[in-house]
């Protein structure tokens, strides 16, 4: 029993362990800013004053956090690897609504979900954003809902055959341009009310190389049916 102004605090020893009591608080500083008890339910550390360091200065030694593995016993959750300066994360990680995930010194990539939507956000001013896969002759797939409840391949870039795949359709808005070439000489557009393929250099080619097959020009037949019409065509079998 040590006998302090307040009241006795009992430590007990028994079996190579030195006791203190539930409720019971070891302190430390001179305004005890730093605790550690149990309360009988729980065990806490807490800092009241400055930063609360905890420090491994043994050479490429780890410090390691565990915990109940789900079936009575334990697993690291993550640690600290001094051996190869990294934290190591062995169990998921969950970041509830609207909690953000940030890279950078200044927070400029941002990931996080806001209870409805989910961002992946490159903040002003920080650069470009860049999805890259080094794998090779891999793809990078985007994937969305296919409108029937499953999900389908909506895009991939194509690393084995270097090419983009487009699986589904495309639409451009009014007034939005198609441009192809390094100028975008060649475009096409739709302004609301016409349509049109404009070429800017050089001679603009049609051309189907299908044996036999023909270059069709169809359009309204002029009857009041709304009926479409062949105007004249290019006969590849006849030539």
């Amino acid at each position: 029993v040590v006998n302090f102004a307040n009241g006795n605090l009992t430590l007990t020893h028994s079996s190579n362990a030195l006791t203190l009591a539930d409720g019971d608080y070891m302190q430390f500083g001179d305004s005890g800013d730093l605790q550690i008890y149990h309360s009988g339910v729980s065990s806490n550390i807490n800092n009241t004053g400055g930063d609360l360091y905890i420090t491994n200065g043994a050479d490429d030694g780890d410090l390691i956090f565990r915990c109940d593995d789900g079936s009575g016993g334990l697993a690291t959750y993550f640690y600290l690897d001094g051996g190869n300066t990294r934290v190591q994360f062995n169990k998921s990680a969950r970041f509830v609504d609207s909690a953000t995930l940030t890279f950078g010194t200044s927070d400029d990539l941002q990931i996080h979900h806001d209870g409805t939507d989910s961002y992946v956000s490159n903040t002003q001013n920080s650069g470009d954003l860049i999805i890259q896969n080094g794998g090779n002759d891999k793809d990078v797939i985007f994937k969305c809902d296919d409108g029937s409840g499953g999900v389908a391949t909506y895009l991939t870039l194509d690393g084995g055959n270097v090419q983009i795949e487009v699986a589904k359709n495309m639409r451009f808005a009014d007034n939005v341009i198609a441009k192809f070439g390094t100028g975008g000489d060649l475009q096409i557009k739709h302004n609301a009310t016409a349509s049109s393929i404009e070429n800017y250099v050089g001679d603009l080619t049609i051309l189907n190389t299908s044996q036999d097959n023909d270059i069709v020009f169809k359009g309204d037949d002029g009857q009041a049916n709304t009926a479409i019409a062949t105007y004249f065509y290019l006969d590849g079998s006849s030539a």
